[in-house]
């Protein structure tokens, strides 16, 4: 049987339209989730859930730099993804040349091994599973002087065009996946990297395994153990982006007082609250107006028929419009975040906010804004 075909991607593919990729015979995709220890892909959390609900199985990968700290990359790298799947691809970490974005090395190749350890040990801790590495010839045999140290315990993702098979290195006896193009055409993406699993179907599924039952509660790590997710909170949340939209939960599941309504089932989130509104033709879950109250909190009010800013108009477009972030309520301005000045967006249940230093737009930290400007005076958590 011909291997499995697969994909990586990233932001610079745009939005892609998951179902016409799986129907042009795609079983998997890498998809970039972070880079170095600040950045995070605008469209991960997009691309996990809409990939897995295609039926593609997903793997979130990490563009390394040698030039930062192996343990801070590998904490943000871990902060982002959450929770690992089972089923899905381990998690891939992508090691390239200084040349190809991969950061400044000042220092000999038994330390940029020994570095590469520490984010592989980090991961690993947390996960209980090895990396995935991406790599090339001109990085491992050249930079790190072919280094063995991982081909007992890492699968090797090795990048080769314009060949029948690639030529192994770094003493791995085989490949597990193979970047056999990075000129690929697939139907719902366009232009994209190309890939292959060394295998048929059979093999896959043992390499990944089989995705259980789901475990009806999703936990999360320090500092963050003591919440839980579950049922129509937890459905919504990993359908529309998990941690890289909504941030980890800041509460487990509560009764609360919002609008002088009593909510049976209320969640706070780092960068949102969801709500379980039980109005007739309704039962559904809804986003908070955080957006609101994280404005109010600032002596601010909503501004109306405001115009969504030009910076944040994409963004917006892909990742929900309306229905997750509700209605621009004031024009772009300028605030500081740990005494650095950003331009931000508010909207009814959210705030953007664009990083000038990576050019990359996320979601601000208005659930956890709102929820420190909430009286104390609710009702205690539900049972």
């Amino acid at each position: 049987m011909p291997p499995l075909e697969g994909i990586d991607v990233s932001n610079h593919n745009g939005i892609i339209e998951w179902q016409k990729v799986k129907n042009a015979g795609i079983s998997f995709a890498f998809i970039k989730a972070t880079e170095g220890d600040a950045y995070i892909d605008r469209f991960f959390g997009t691309n996990m859930a809409r990939c897995r609900a295609a039926g593609i199985v997903p793997g979130p990968y990490h563009f390394y730099h040698h030039d930062i700290d192996p343990k801070a990359q590998a904490e943000h790298f871990l902060h982002v993804i959450g929770q690992v799947h089972k089923g899905d691809i381990p998690p891939a970490l992508d090691v390239e040349a200084p040349g190809d974005g991969g950061g400044r090395i000042t220092y000999p190749a038994a330390q940029i091994v020994s570095r590469i350890k520490t984010f592989l040990d980090t991961v690993h801790a947390a996960t209980g599973l090895n990396c995935v590495i991406y790599t090339y010839q001109y990085v491992w045999r050249d930079l790190l002087k072919d280094s063995n140290a991982f081909a007992n315990t890492n699968p090797l993702w090795i990048a080769r065009y314009g060949v029948n098979s690639p030529a192994l290195l770094g003493g791995w006896q085989k490949y597990t996946f193979w970047q056999y193009t990075d000129s690929g055409n697939v139907a719902g993406v366009g232009h994209v990297d190309r890939d292959q699993f060394n295998g048929d179907m059979a093999a896959f599924r043992l390499f990944v395994g089989d995705p259980p039952a789901v475990d009806p509660v999703r936990r999360f790590p320090a500092p963050f153990q003591e919440f839980i997710l579950y049922g129509e909170f937890r459905k919504f949340f990993e359908a529309h982006g998990d941690v890289a939209a909504f941030g980890n939960p800041i509460t487990n599941t509560r009764q609360e007082l919002i609008g002088g309504i009593v909510y049976p089932y209320v969640q706070w989130f780092e960068r949102a609250r969801m709500e379980w509104h039980p109005e007739p033709n309704l039962n559904k879950v809804l986003l908070g107006l955080v957006g609101v109250e994280a404005l109010a909190a600032k002596g601010r009010q909503p501004q109306p028929n405001m115009p969504i800013s030009p910076r944040f108009a994409n963004f917006y477009a892909a990742n929900g419009g309306v229905d997750i972030f509700g209605l621009p309520i004031e024009p772009e301005v300028t605030e500081a975040f740990n005494g650095v000045n950003l331009p931000v967006q508010y909207f009814e249940r959210a705030r953007l906010e664009f990083n000038p230093q990576t050019n990359a737009v996320s979601r601000g930290l208005v659930g956890a804004e709102a929820k420190a400007a909430r009286p104390l005076t609710v009702p205690p958590d539900a049972p």
